[in-house]
């Protein structure tokens, strides 16, 4: 029978605190926006020069950065057994990342914000990703792939 390790053990060489920091900050964000979006949608439409169109969208946004700020403060609790989700958001953030870079290109006149919200999606996507360190993504991709057929 196949040895189980605990499903709380943390591997020693993951830096756990360095990713809860770093998930942490970027729930912090995340929050920051979901006020922005909830609280004041017009003027943060205005400040992203974005059109106006009533404040449902926005706050539905608020919603989900709320979710995300939840989604890491869960996985900062122990990163090791939500490893998974750290993957999660280092691929959100790149494409966070590239879709506000493709619209600041795309769109005359974009507001400094919609890329400054593009760098920061890739810093905190390249701090997640160092934080993780070469066995934290050794342990992520092992834990990313199918398991072996035993037939």
């Amino acid at each position: 029978m196949p040895r189980t390790v605990p499903f709380d053990a943390a591997p020693s060489t993951l830096p756990i605190l360095q990713l809860r920091c770093a998930l942490i900050i970027g729930a912090l964000v995340d929050l920051l926006g979901a006020i922005k979006f909830a609280f004041f949608p017009a003027g943060t439409l205005a400040e992203m020069q974005l059109p106006p169109g009533g404040a449902f969208w926005p706050r539905y946004a608020a919603v989900f950065l709320v979710v995300l700020a939840i989604l890491y403060c869960v996985t900062a609790i122990n990163p090791a057994r939500s490893l998974a989700n750290i993957g999660v958001a280092i691929v959100g953030r790149t494409l966070g990342m590239a879709f506000y870079m493709v619209f600041a290109l795309v769109t005359p006149g974009t507001q400094r914000l919609v890329v400054v919200l593009s760098v920061a999606n890739l810093v905190f996507a390249g701090w997640y990703f160092i934080a993780l360190g070469p066995s934290g993504r050794q342990q992520l991709y092992a834990a990313l792939r199918p398991p072996e057929s035993t037939s």
